[in-house]
């Protein structure tokens, strides 16, 4: 399709709308089993939703991964609900992704249902209907029951109307680099009909649909992978205006393109840096694209704390890919640092000059982030490091990204954290732009054009200029924008080492919570033995999701018993938090931080990077209030007739600071007073 037809097109759907289409939950109309979103206690929608354009052209099928197969109507009511709180709370959907889920049960369970547009398949969410099949199905094939439904459920779709009957069936890793639906689950469906064995979704190319199909829904899809779904806003002009808007965008990439950096290293400006590409460190496409209002008036400085610091190139291109692996796994849509800087003096493109990054919570809409990959709280940054992090601002100056008159802070300048560590910020302290204090000032930022609105998301009309451009980077200079409003995107609370929030690691709600009064006394180091240690993300999630099972379902308790874990893969996990009374030290709940260090550590030492992030994790909560700056770190054995935290884990905390030896059993507690219902 060629710019010309794209624009005309698009400047003749302005007008298009859809009418509301009905729930259809009548049990008659189906002849399988058939749950509704009420049977199974759905949340309602948390915003507002999109209408989908039938018949659509496509199927997608998914594998949930997690939860696990589920086998009766309580046990996939509950994955249902998981899956909705994960959503909605951890990736900030109005509503769970799928349209439709099937349990082993051999029911369907209904999720946005026929009638609105999903968040499965981002690109196409538009254009199809997304199933999901509850369960891992990476090795083993679902049940015959689970798959006939499916089926069924297909036939009903074309039956109605919702789906074509010409429709083409797809798997996830089609759309998505990912491995869903399942290996095992994806060679079932290769064989099924209307399967497209053909079919490839490239993000940046506008795909090869029916025109007249495109100009129904086209402009109404959430492009974005984290779909980001609050409703913003797009002007009602005339198509002329319309034309004229997205030509200027498109003109401006294509400018943008032919002074972009190409992929190979440069080097930079009079002090002579290199700069490494996206492409240079492998990086994998973003799925969260906003573009940034520039010149910014803030530049904030970061250190890792882990990974470590790297020393070569190879070593600081790894430790990119691994940044950026783990916060895709937060949803994050790419890695959150605009720049990062090597111990080697190279520097390293992360979201770029032109792309709000997610590194420093409300600043990050007006801020360029450069993070200085190592642990800066004691050492020093080498001298080359420092220089080339001067060196890139002073780029972003000269460019017209950062303001001349920018203020310089660091991290815990804006955000309760200890990052860009003590040395670090004794450091920057003494840089030319430094600015005292913990207060900034967010600039009104207002737009030029002032429209009547009727919604379509901003961010789809700027993906789609992106990917009409040459080369399709993801960068926008100067564009004006659409909105009367402050953009504060990307808010999201960070902390200077992992964390993984509830909804991240798909907790079940609470039955009951009891405040706990802070800041505490006491912080009390725990080990889990069982569930033994984890080594990722994925075998850690799990493992909160036991303890918490457990601890609700066989010991009654309201919640998961501790207020936090950490895995051997160095992340800290939200279990109660920090102001949520826990039940894991009787007698001691109710003055203390309860911490427990996934694994079995009664002979060997947890590894090295999980007892880096407890103590974070415990200087954050003294940074935050939380915890009292003299607490007392005891373990659960001192308070409680057990082995617990493990011998080898006890010596270890006893090095560490604020370690006291009293109480030194339950026999010192009984002054102690216990509040009632401590679960």
């Amino acid at each position: 399709m060629t710019l010309a037809a794209v624009l005309i097109f698009l400047s003749a759907s302005v007008t298009v709308y859809s009418l509301p289409h009905p729930r259809i939950t009548d049990q008659s109309l189906y002849n399988f089993p058939f749950i509704s979103r009420e049977e199974w206690s759905a949340n309602p929608a948390q915003g507002a939703t999109t209408n989908l354009n039938t018949p659509v052209p496509y199927v997608v099928i998914h594998h949930s991964y997690q939860p696990g197969a589920c086998n009766s109507t309580d046990e996939c009511s509950r994955a249902m609900r998981s899956m909705q709180n994960y959503h909605q709370f951890g990736n900030g959907w109005v509503d769970i992704g799928y349209n439709f889920a099937v349990g082993s049960d051999g029911q369907a369970y209904e999720g946005r249902g026929w009638g609105l547009v999903g968040a499965h398949a981002a690109g196409i969410n538009s254009l199809s209907i997304g199933i999901v099949q509850i369960g891992d199905w990476t090795v083993t094939v679902p049940p015959e029951q689970q798959l006939q439904t499916t089926k069924q459920l297909i036939a009903a779709g074309i039956q109605m109307g919702i789906i074509s009957p010409n429709y083409k069936l797809i798997g996830h890793r089609q759309v998505k680099n990912t491995e869903c639906p399942g290996e095992a689950l994806f060679a079932e469906i290769s064989t099924w009909d209307h399967f497209d064995a053909e079919f490839r979704f490239q993000h940046g190319k506008v795909p090869h649909f029916e025109i007249d199909h495109i100009r129904k829904v086209f402009i109404n899809d959430h492009y974005s992978e984290l779909e980001d779904e609050q409703d913003l806003v797009f002007c009602r002009t005339n198509s002329v205006e319309m034309s004229a808007f997205i030509i200027y965008q498109v003109l401006v990439l294509l400018i943008v393109n032919m002074y972009a950096v190409n992929s190979h290293p440069k080097r930079i400006g009079e002090e002579s840096y290199v700069l490494y590409s996206r492409d240079d460190w492998g990086a994998k496409p973003p799925t969260d694209v906003e573009p940034l209002k520039t010149p910014v008036p803030y530049v904030v400085i970061h250190h890792t704390y882990i990974p470590e610091a790297c020393n070569t190139t190879e070593q600081c291109m790894a430790t990119m890919r691994s940044m950026q692996n783990y916060h895709n796994s937060l949803d994050w849509g790419d890695i959150g640092y605009n720049f990062c800087v090597g111990s080697e003096g190279g520097a390293y493109e992360g979201r770029g000059w032109h792309t709000i990054g997610i590194h420093a919570g409300p600043a990050n809409s007006f801020s360029i982030g450069i993070c200085l990959i190592g642990d800066w709280r004691v050492e020093q940054p080498p001298e080359e490091m420092l220089k080339t992090t001067k060196a890139l601002i002073k780029t972003g100056v000269v460019n017209g990204v950062i303001s001349p008159d920018y203020k310089l802070k660091g991290h815990s300048q804006i955000m309760s954290t200890e990052c860009p560590g003590t040395a670090l910020q004794n450091i920057i302290s003494k840089w030319d732009h430094f600015s005292e204090g913990t207060k900034f000032n967010k600039p009104q930022i207002k737009y030029r054009y002032k429209c009547t609105c009727y919604g379509i998301s901003y961010q789809m009309l700027f993906l789609l200029a992106l990917m009409l451009s040459s080369q399709g980077l993801a960068a926008v200079v100067g564009a004006p924008t659409m909105f009367t409003m402050d953009l504060i995107g990307n808010e999201v609370q960070t902390y200077d080492f992992p964390f993984t929030t509830r909804a991240q690691w798909q907790a079940r709600p609470a039955k009951e919570k009891l405040p706990l009064s802070v800041p505490v006394p006491f912080v009390v180091i725990h080990h889990s033995n069982i569930p033994p240690v984890c080594r990722d993300n994925r075998q850690c999630c799990q493992s909160m999701r036991e303890m918490q099972n457990f601890h609700m379902d066989d010991r009654h308790w309201w919640d998961i018993g501790y207020n936090f874990a950490v895995g051997g893969d160095g992340v800290a996990y939200e279990g109660r938090g920090w102001d949520v009374l826990g039940a894991h030290a009787l007698h001691f709940n109710n003055v203390s931080i309860g911490i427990c260090l996934i694994g079995d550590w009664s002979n060997s030492i947890p590894p090295t990077q999980q007892l880096k992030t407890a103590q974070a994790l415990i200087a954050a909560g003294v940074e935050m209030g939380y915890i009292k700056n003299d607490y007392k770190l005891v373990g659960h054995r001192q308070v409680r007739d057990t082995e617990c935290p493990g011998n080898a884990l006890f010596e270890e905390i006893q090095n560490w600071n604020h370690y006291s030896p009293f109480p030194s059993s339950e026999n010192d507690l009984m002054k102690v007073f216990e509040q009632s219902g401590s679960r």
